[in-house]
């Protein structure tokens, strides 16, 4: 019995200790558990700053390219708003006649539609990184010379037609870059990064560049170019080619009859979308909204001008515009992602007619602002859904010649800014900006049947 009681004794006593052995195990591991549930609980604290958190998943959602041809485009852009918007302006001062400015002002958009159409067919064969290498450098040559020219109207408008060209030259293949690289349901939101870039260069360059337009020295132009070239190495050195070339069999040749087929299916392409109606219909009235909208850099200077309103009244107008531009293109470009590109477009055109109305009429500076403040809401809710349009109607193998061709809306500056020189000089600003309203309405109907007809590709 004794034994037994010994025996039972003995296992109480086991029982005990291991009972207690489990009871420490359980408290070590609670205790581990709620130190790395603390650790996880500060870590998140540090980690999970939500505006920090939310901006690096943001921006780290799209590929860093995308960043890279954003920077070159601001930079790009930084330097050539640094002296075009007063262009027209300093030879104003220099004498020179309205319409002369006209034609002047005109001429580059003629060859920004002609080589807009090969920039697009060479980013297709070439290559995106070329071709936007090619027209920056010559970007920077036509800035200087714009320098050596003084007030020469042929030299001008041969180096305005060439730094036209070299802008769609060169945009045409950024944005194609990016719709390489990005899926289609973030394409609006990344191409609304250029538009950004370009706004953000729009409102802080023209503050400088009111300084250097004061100056009969060519200072703004030299600095212009040095930008231009520096967006060069840029691309050359650090942005790599994002299209994707179909492969070729090792065993082809380059010969007579390949190079006539290869002519014969760029000939096919530019069937194809001379034979899209909807593409044509939309590049109408992209021709009409472009023209009429380079009256804010042709010709609002002047006519604020003669109303004996200082300069910077302009340049505060056109960073107003950029301001709104900059900030909320992206919520609207997101906000409008998947609406009807062109019944928005239409209704976005409300803020064009009253803000080209108020431009027209408006005495006051603050009436002036409010004005580009509607103005520039209709833009940036157009600019959400028409950055879509092209890229979702093209046929695969074809967005660079459809993205370059779109430059036939640079046709429209050149007819507008002619004609409205003559308008200008006869009738005068109210006259003109009244023009532009109505152009706007026509442009956005025209919108608005584009996006009803019949879609290839889709």
């Amino acid at each position: 019995m004794s034994e037994i009681k010994k025996s039972t004794q003995e296992d109480f006593q086991d029982n005990l200790q291991n009972n207690i052995q489990k009871f420490k195990i359980a408290e070590t591991t609670e205790n581990t558990s709620n130190v790395v549930t603390t650790d996880k609980s500060r870590l998140n604290k540090i980690t999970n700053l939500t505006p920090i958190k939310t901006f690096i998943d943001y921006v780290s959602g799209f590929n860093p390219v995308v960043w890279l041809l954003v920077l070159a485009t601001f930079i790009e852009s930084f330097g050539r708003f640094l002296v075009v918007p007063y262009l027209s302006i300093y030879l104003s001062r220099k004498g020179v006649s309205l319409s002369s400015i006209g034609a002047v002002l005109g001429i580059g958009p003629l060859a920004a539609f002609f080589f807009s159409m090969i920039g697009g067919h060479l980013s297709d064969s070439i290559g995106r990184k070329p071709v936007q290498i090619i027209g920056v450098i010559l970007s920077g040559i036509s800035f200087l010379g714009f320098a050596i020219s003084n007030t020469n109207l042929y030299l001008l408008a041969f180096f305005n037609f060439l730094t036209t060209m070299t802008r769609t030259f060169y945009r045409p293949a950024v944005n194609a870059a990016i719709a390489d690289i990005t899926p289609i349901e973030k394409r609006s939101e990344a191409m609304g990064f250029t538009r950004v870039s370009l706004n953000l260069a729009y409102g802080l360059a023209p503050f400088l560049g009111v300084l250097f337009a004061t100056y009969d020295k060519p200072i703004g132009f030299i600095i212009a170019s040095i930008l231009s070239l520096s967006v060069g190495l840029l691309v050359a050195i650090v942005i790599p080619e994002t299209h994707k070339k179909p492969q070729k069999q090792k065993t082809e040749k380059r010969s007579f009859q390949t190079a006539r087929q290869n002519l014969r299916d760029s000939f096919k392409s530019y069937k194809v979308m001379f034979f899209d109606r909807s593409f044509l219909l939309w590049n109408i009235a992209n021709m009409i909204l472009v023209g009429v909208y380079g009256y804010i850099q042709s010709f609002l200077p002047i006519h604020l001008n003669n109303q004996k309103m200082p300069l910077w009244i302009y340049a505060t107008m056109l960073s107003i515009n950029a301001f709104i531009c900059t900030v909320f293109q992206i919520p609207m470009s997101i906000k409008f992602a998947k609406s009807r590109i062109g019944s928005t477009a239409m209704y976005a055109m409300i803020g064009y007619v009253i803000g080209f109305s108020m431009f027209g009429f408006s005495k006051s500076s603050l009436l002036l602002f409010i004005g580009m403040v509607i103005l520039s809401t209709g833009e940036i809710i157009h600019a959400a859904v028409s950055v879509r349009f092209v890229p979702e109607i093209a046929p695969e193998g074809l967005l660079g010649r459809y993205l370059g061709f779109s430059g036939i809306q640079e046709l429209g500056p050149f007819f507008f800014n002619i004609i409205g020189g003559f308008i200008f000089q006869n009738f005068g600003g109210v006259a003109l900006f009244l023009i532009a309203a109505a152009g706007s309405i026509l442009g956005g109907i025209l919108k608005y049947l584009a996006d009803r007809r019949e879609k290839p590709g889709r």
